[in-house]
């Protein structure tokens, strides 16, 4: 799984595309992309990964916090 803030502090398409060049140079096609439905993965995912299926979600900011997602960090890690 990769976060667009690992390469880029902004969230632009800009952005998306670097990230989506180097992951796949790095992994190849994947088989989905899972977007928050935020307007600047629309472009780089058509071109880059056009065999993929995107996958457009509420807002994962909305839904799930950080804590929550931690909490089950040692539950899945063992």
């Amino acid at each position: 799984m990769f976060f667009l803030t690992t390469f880029s502090p902004y969230r632009n398409t800009a952005a998306v595309f670097e990230l989506f060049k180097s992951v796949k140079f790095k992994f190849k096609q994947p088989n989905s992309i899972v977007s928050d439905r935020y307007h600047s993965y629309n472009a780089p995912t058509n071109m880059i990964f056009d065999h993929s299926n995107h996958i457009k979600v509420q807002s994962f900011h909305d839904d799930i916090s950080n804590n929550l997602i931690e909490s089950f960090f040692s539950t899945f890690k063992d």
